[in-house]
């Protein structure tokens, strides 16, 4: 058993047995029996997954064991393939138990090889690659500069590992949302590699194919639509048209289509991927389930919404049970799942899996995360939009109270104090709404004393229910109920008794119910109607010009 590995926690029994030397079937078997032979005197503890705990007598004998540096190089090779070998099946969350391992095997190396030894080096990249593929993209970041800064030094800057370890921190960088300083991590990838490789190689071609991606991303979609199609013209003709490179091009092309507006092709394209995709890497593959959550979104573009909930609610189950609740592509899920329930009127649904979505990225992304930022703000807007407005202040408040003011700067995606701004004007916008709300029907049901003969008393009372609304939920539909009798009242005064109190009395509650369900019921009618698909090329454009801002923003804070 390697002292290298860290044996506070769980090992997987697969690392174990890989790491016995000689590699062959009678030594593993002999590990084998050696491991039961442990567990039956208790000094192995079978854990979750296939794992094993040490007892505490074990694992003090084991760190006081040598590690060779063979042993160092078996070790980090074990825990590397075991690591590749989770993600490429999909079992992303089952890969999480490895990091301990992984960073007391570096640790081990660095002081028994050296920092920048080539086997030091390997296993921090690997490091970097399992935090990556958890979400972990700050910590990602920082192991892939650590590696590439190393390697340019020791190698050079167009060595093969050096190339590939800017590749891998760009993918960090652009799945974190740094696209800018991903754009420029993949152009110089791009270009040494067409310089030393040729423009047709597939590792040339798999840089382009993500540099497109990024251009895509930044809503440069006329750039990003001509490399994919070059791009995915040279893989079919090179790899083959179900090669999981051309796939990854195919699936490419038709995002960009989708965010083109050309919805008919996007969709006919995604659906041919995902045919391939369930074939050959199967249903719960994170790659599968990527392809299957943007032809859901493809659906609710194109009206249809119960298909769209449908595609989005299988996605979500299976990467919770694949990927775990707090991975970002469970959140996304989440959030697009909860969007959708919206359009159809189920917002209280919504309601419960944007407090989850939140609740899980800031916890694993962090309170100063955009992802988490916006997750907040879809949750507050379902809750204001449902009348619970001091609730959808306070979370503003909360977030803008816990995000300390050195995070304002979050990895230097945005410019100093932008997303705290943001969220202060939300908040801003929030609260006089609130107070103009209440202006604005108080002084409609202070009319009702007209008709009532209530007088003083009742324009008190208004005044009393206006002040009180904006922080009471009850308050505030008792006031819309008011403004709704007052507005009724004109006609219901002229009809003989008791007749123009039936009509106070229904006009209330027909204006009462707009709090709890007013803008639920408008949602859904846009739905129903196939109204919010005539508004979709304008939401399109504004979340292009929002791309491009944003492109320009972080280009700007990098040169300063």
């Amino acid at each position: 058993m390697p002292r290298a590995i860290s044996t506070s926690e769980p090992i997987p029994r697969a690392v174990l047995l890989a790491t016995v030397t000689p590699a062959d079937a009678a030594a593993e078997r002999q590990a084998a029996r050696a491991l039961r032979r442990l567990g039956a005197l208790g000094l192995l503890t079978p854990f979750a997954d296939d794992a094993l705990s040490l007892h505490r007598l074990l694992a003090a004998f084991v760190r006081q064991q040598p590690a060779p540096s063979e042993v160092l190089c078996t070790t980090a090779t074990a825990l590397a393939n075991y690591s590749q070998a989770l993600q490429d099946s999909g079992q992303i969350k089952q890969s999480l138990s490895l990091v301990p391992h992984l960073e007391s095997v570096l640790a081990y190396q660095a002081e028994a090889l050296g920092a920048e030894h080539p086997e030091t080096l390997g296993t921090a990249n690997n490091l970097a690659t399992t935090l990556s593929s958890q979400g972990d993209y700050a910590r990602a970041r920082a192991r892939f500069m650590a590696v590439l800064e190393a390697r340019t030094r020791t190698l050079g800057a167009e060595h093969p590992e050096t190339l590939r370890t800017r590749h891998n921190l760009a993918c960090a960088l652009s799945d974190e949302g740094d696209h800018y300083y991903a754009l420029l991590q993949y152009l110089l990838v791009w270009e040494a590699r067409t310089r030393t490789l040729g423009a047709d190689h597939p590792e040339t071609l798999r840089t382009a194919c993500n540099l497109a991606l990024v251009q895509m991303q930044q809503g440069n979609y006329s750039a990003a639509h001509a490399r994919f199609e070059a791009v995915l013209a040279i893989q079919t003709r090179l790899l083959g048209a179900e090669h999981p490179e051309t796939l990854l091009t195919a699936m490419g092309l038709a995002e960009t289509l989708y965010f083109q507006g050309n919805y008919a092709n996007a969709r006919a394209r995604y659906e041919a991927v995902l045919a391939i995709q369930t074939r050959t890497l199967g249903a719960d593959h994170p790659k599968t389930l990527v392809v299957a959550h943007n032809l859901a979104s493809m659906l609710r573009d194109q009206g249809d919404y119960a298909g769209a909930c449908s595609r989005y609610e299988t996605v979500l189950a299976i990467q919770t049970r694949t990927l775990g609740p707090e991975h970002p592509n469970t959140l996304t899920t989440a959030h697009n799942l909860a969007l959708t329930l919206e359009y159809i009127g189920r917002w209280q649904a919504a309601y419960l899996l944007y407090t989850q979505a939140v609740t899980n990225s800031g916890r694993h992304l962090g309170t100063a995360h955009p992802d988490t930022v916006q997750y907040l703000v879809a949750l507050s807007k379902n809750q204001g939009m449902r009348g619970y407005q001091r609730a959808a202040r306070g979370l503003l408040k909360t977030w803008l109270r816990q995000m300390p003011e050195e995070e304002e700067i979050w990895l230097k995606r945005m410019p100093e104090g932008t997303r705290r701004s943001a969220i202060q004007i939300i908040l801003f916008l929030a609260r006089a709404q609130a107070v103009v709300t209440a202006l604005l029907l108080a002084w409609v049901a202070g009319g009702l004393a007209n008709y009532t003969g209530g007088g003083l008393p009742l324009q008190a009372f208004v005044v009393c229910i206006a002040v009180l609304s904006y922080w009471s939920r009850p308050a505030l539909i008792v006031l819309f109920a008011l403004a709704g009798a007052a507005l009724a009242a004109p006609v219901s005064s002229t009809l003989p008794m008791p007749w123009p109190w039936v009509g106070y009395a229904c006009a209330a509650l027909l204006a009462a119910g707009i709090v709890p369900y007013g803008w639920p019921a408008f949602t859904w009618l846009l739905s129903v109607t196939r109204v919010r698909l005539l508004i979709q090329p304008l939401q399109r454009r504004i979340r292009h010009l929002g791309q491009r801002a944003a492109a320009w923003s972080q280009a700007a804070n990098l040169e300063d």
